[in-house]
């Protein structure tokens, strides 16, 4: 038996100790990729920090679980999330900086650029709610990531605090798109993969999660923005009409946004992520727009 240590990382402890029954990671994968330590899990993966040898950076490598290896299914879905990120190619996707098969442990992974700030939701347990200016930066951004893909017709089904991870500058990255609806995947891959996180997911896509659209995205987004910055949990948003106490503790400028994303008809929703973006957009700062002027201009009414 194996034991690997790590420091904790969204629902991890701080401190402690997993025990699998074969070792899932060499100490250096592919000859390229040296093994720092274990950080977090998803539904069906683990995640190392590791140094990348070429260039000397950190990294985060992406493997499935010890449980999963034999499901080839499941693989093919890893394969699947790391084409998909590096097809949008979008400044608010999580980059994929490699990936492939480790000689030595014959398992497939997938390396992308690693998050300095952490995830969302570990921001929220260890400092509190974030406020409101940040949340609506980071809404906008996620708005601009998520209406790339929905135009190539993918749909994420999985946005939440644990999937929205802090860049060097405090930008906001989309990460994991395990369980992504995309176009001519192999729908075989979905078997035994919960399909998105109950806390933020739309009621429609509870009920048939392969026949959903744009608006189960945006209320999953409206219901993170609603968890970051209040630190309730947002199950059932759908059913707290206006005036409901749980609107109480959002700020007065993100709860006509938020409320109006997660209503329970997709047609009382956004319809698009352009839409909602441009709703958060007031509350957004000026040094992020001169850092990122390609948003501003994104979110211009078309002439």
């Amino acid at each position: 038996m194996t034991t690997f240590s790590y420091a904790g990382q969204d629902g991890e402890p701080v401190s402690g100790e997993h025990v699998w029954p074969t070792r899932i990671v060499p100490d250096v994968v592919d000859d390229r990729y040296e093994v720092d330590h274990y950080v977090g899990r998803g539904g069906m993966s683990l995640v190392y920090q590791v140094r990348d040898r070429r260039d000397g950076g950190l990294a985060a490598l992406k493997v499935l679980r010890p449980d999963l290896i034999h499901r080839s299914e499941l693989v093919s879905r890893l394969a699947t999330e790391a084409v998909t990120m590096v097809v949008l190619d979008h400044p608010h996707v999580v980059h994929v900086r490699d990936m492939g098969t480790d000689p030595e442990s014959a398992l497939w992974y997938v390396v992308t650029d690693w998050a300095p700030g952490g995830s969302a939701s570990l921001r929220v347990r260890r400092s509190g709610p974030i406020d409101a200016v940040t949340a609506a930066r980071w809404g906008v951004e996620l708005c601009s990531a998520l209406a790339t893909a929905h135009a190539r017709g993918i749909y994420h089904r999985d946005v939440k605090p644990g999937n929205l991870l802090i860049g060097a500058r405090g930008e906001a990255l989309l990460a994991d798109f395990g369980v992504a609806l995309v176009p001519d995947a192999d729908s075989e891959t979905e078997a035994g993969v919960t399909l998105g996180t109950m806390s933020t997911m739309p009621p429609e896509q509870r009920r048939t999660p392969a026949d959903i659209g744009p608006t189960a995205d945006l209320y999953a987004l409206g219901a993170t923005l609603y968890q970051v910055t209040t630190g309730d949990n947002p199950i059932d948003l759908f059913l707290s009409a206006e005036g409901d106490p749980r609107w109480d503790r959002v700020d007065a400028g993100l709860r006509p946004v938020l409320f109006r994303a997660t209503r329970a008809d997709p047609g009382d929703r956004y319809a698009t992520a352009l839409d909602m973006a441009r709703d958060l957009a007031p509350m957004v700062p000026e040094p992020v727009w001169e850092e990122e002027p390609w948003l501003a201009a994104w979110l211009r009414p078309a002439s």
